[in-house]
């Protein structure tokens, strides 16, 4: 009986550590290749899902160019720290900038996105690769929390600023547009409602009011807004609701 015993305890326990073994081995080594790439004043910094919350690592392969060829990327957030003296310079509140690098035939593109924040903790970057517009390379997201509030809203309702970029020629002369949003899922944000233009939904919460709202946007700057059928945007109402139940959540333009 105590053989038994002995057994179930050594099965147990192997299956709680030896998958935080295997995560702890695997940071260990996405943290030395962050580390390898990063220039004097980088510090690597954790990825985050935002749907469930899991810290996903310090780095995330991409074909950025779409091809399928099996050739991936390097994507690498850091932080970098802003001198004092330059913050005192230009009266900033912002205490570090976050980096998004990437590597691509073993060159390192430095800044490929970047945000001021306003705050000297380890920022949560959540970072995902889209497919978003038609015959073009797929497009990098950012959505970090900056530390800036433009209004007086709480903790839950806080919101996020979302940055893009891309590979492809056509993103070098694209005036990006930054988005807000509070923390929602990549699936949510960037859902395609099928109407041939590109589309970001921004949301916003009122948690003590349990209501939300979103908003639907046109990716690229000046374009005109897409003919969405309210049937698809009804649709979309009931898969937020069903996320977030607690949550009532509605269109609002």
């Amino acid at each position: 009986m105590r053989k038994n015993w002995a057994v179930i305890t050594t099965i147990f326990l192997a299956a709680i550590l030896l998958p935080a073994a295997i995560f702890a081995l695997m940071q260990g080594s996405q943290y030395e290749t962050a580390k390898k790439w990063a220039d004097p004043d980088e510090a690597p910094c954790v990825m985050f899902d935002p749907e469930t919350g899991s810290a996903l690592g310090y780095i995330k392969y991409a074909d950025l160019e779409g091809t399928g060829t099996g050739t991936e990327d390097i994507i690498i957030p850091y932080r970098v720290r802003i001198k004092e003296e330059t913050r005192e310079a230009k009266a900033s509140v912002y205490t570090q900038t976050l980096s998004i690098d990437i590597v691509r035939g073993g060159k390192k593109v430095r800044g490929f996105i970047e945000i001021d924040l306003a705050y000297s903790r380890a920022p949560k970057p959540y970072i995902t690769v889209a497919d978003i517009f038609a015959g073009e390379m797929p497009k990098i997201f950012l959505m970090v929390y900056d530390g800036v509030d433009k209004e007086k809203v709480s903790q839950a309702d806080k919101r996020c600023t979302i940055l893009w970029n891309g590979v492809d020629q056509k993103d070098q002369k694209r005036e990006k547009q930054e988005f807000e949003t509070v923390k929602m899922p990549w699936r949510l944000i960037l859902h395609k409602f099928n109407s041939g233009t590109p589309v970001i939904t921004e949301f916003y919460s009122n948690t003590e009011e349990s209501a939300g709202k979103f908003y639907i946007h046109t990716i690229e700057k000046d374009t005109k807004w897409p003919d969405i059928p309210m049937a698809k945007i009804k649709a979309f109402e009931d898969e937020v609701r069903k996320y977030q139940p607690d949550m009532f959540w509605e269109f609002s333009n």
